[in-house]
């Protein structure tokens, strides 16, 4: 999935972009330009362009496998 960081506390992460390759409960690893990138997940604003949503990091700060169970 492709997103953007549209907002951190770590301003040289605002503006990139890339596709997510990994992710873990605190980190999402990101591909750009032929390099990964790992950003914290409660840092960051994310946004996807692709769907029109912004996120804040910290609503995602769970292990994917986990993820559906607290969303609901």
């Amino acid at each position: 999935m492709q997103v953007r960081i549209a907002d951190s506390s770590d301003p040289t992460l605002v503006g990139r972009k890339g596709t997510v390759v990994d992710e873990s409960r605190n980190m999402l690893v990101l591909e750009s330009n032929g390099k990964e990138i790992r950003v914290a997940k409660d840092v960051v604003t994310l946004a996807f362009d692709n769907y029109g949503i912004i996120m804040d990091g910290k609503r995602i700060r769970y292990r994917p496998e986990d993820r559906i169970k607290k969303v609901r």
